[in-house]
């Protein structure tokens, strides 16, 4: 089955809440970090794109990784005022290894955006799924990165997707394209979803003092299409997404047997 991803555009929702917190930084002169971060996902965003139509999936996991970790750090700065602060200071300059080692190493980073989504009444089945699946988006990401042998030897085998093996240098549409897209839109769309929550609950004092009927109208209308893009075409766009990393794992189980 044929994965059509085209109709679902991820870039233009990051570009609006990006256009939003800019506007509410210059109106407020604060929350310079969510002016910063959010402009960040759209540099990561674009970068992937590119590495998509260019058929270099490696390339595109070493750019997945900081892009959902940018997206951690927003939820973080969300919810701890005192770190946003922290991070957004441009009176001094920190050391950016000890920063990142002294708030976002281990578990510290997962333990702030836990509390944001404690704070939206968020149920606490999806809190663990959230938790669980950026757990096993980093793991996955992180072998890439480092190149492991078994991370190197899926990429080295990879198929197409008529699952027919090429060694092409100069890039190629694998297999696992379709669940890295999968993951790509189910991230933003997660981004979207507590974002506005947050707008909606006014959970923190830069966003707290505009009402959702304020809210540019061209945010809303990425918001809300992608919304419903998202919840009427995940179900189906899955099913045929996972069909070809199954067809990948089997084939490598049947090497391992051989070998």
């Amino acid at each position: 089955m044929k994965v059509n991803l085209k109709r679902i555009k991820k870039l233009n929702l990051i570009i609006q809440i990006h256009e939003l917190c800019k506007s509410i930084q210059e109106k407020n002169k604060t929350g310079l970090s969510f002016v910063v971060l959010s402009s960040k996902l759209i540099t990561l965003l674009i970068g992937i794109r590119k590495m998509i139509y260019s058929g270099l999936p490696d390339c595109i996991k070493n750019l997945q990784r900081p892009f959902i970790e940018t997206i951690d750090v927003f939820f973080a700065c969300i919810i701890n005022d005192k770190l946003n602060e922290s991070f957004s200071s441009t009176n001094e300059l920190y050391d950016n290894n000890d920063f990142y080692w002294k708030h976002f190493s281990k578990d510290k980073l997962p333990n702030e955006y836990k509390k944001l989504f404690d704070k939206l009444s968020i149920t606490p089945e999806y809190i663990q799924f959230l938790i669980d699946r950026r757990k096993k988006q980093k793991s996955f990401l992180s072998e890439s990165i480092h190149s492991s042998f078994s991370a190197s030897f899926s990429n080295f085998i990879m198929t197409d997707l008529n699952f027919e093996f090429s060694e092409s240098y100069w890039g190629k549409i694998t297999s696992a394209y379709p669940m890295m897209l999968m993951d790509l839109i189910q991230d933003i769309y997660i981004f979207d979803q507590i974002f506005y929550k947050v707008l909606e609950q006014k959970i923190n004092q830069n966003f707290g003092k505009i009402e959702i009927s304020q809210l540019n109208p061209m945010y809303l209308h990425a918001h809300y299409k992608y919304e419903a893009l998202y919840n009427n075409n995940w179900e189906s766009l899955y099913k045929a997404a996972e069909s070809y990393p199954k067809f990948l794992n089997d084939v490598i189980e049947e090497i391992k047997k051989q070998s």
